[in-house]
């Protein structure tokens, strides 16, 4: 059984762009702070194939952006297991 992706909802978006412009004056670049909004609204670890998507984002920026966040300490990076593509 496949489980379908649900779109990211447009309020949400707002929210992670309204913390990427909250975070700018402190030198967090817009896509850092639109990741770490997104992150904020997440219950469970989330993929980086799954940030890129809902955030419109190469796999390469959401990768980066992890990585700094994850770096300032501000998030944590968590394996997925074998297999899970995190959809």
């Amino acid at each position: 059984m496949s489980r379908k992706k649900q779109p990211f909802p447009a309020g949400n978006q707002r929210f992670a762009q309204d913390i990427a412009a909250l975070l700018a004056p402190w030198g967090m670049s817009q896509s850092m702070g639109r990741v770490f909004g997104y992150l904020l609204l997440q219950r469970e670890p989330v993929s980086l194939e799954r940030i890129a998507q809902d955030l419109e984002l190469s796999k390469t920026s959401a990768w980066k952006m992890a990585q700094d966040l994850a770096n300032c300490g501000h998030a944590e990076r968590h394996r997925s297991p074998v297999g899970d593509t995190g959809g």
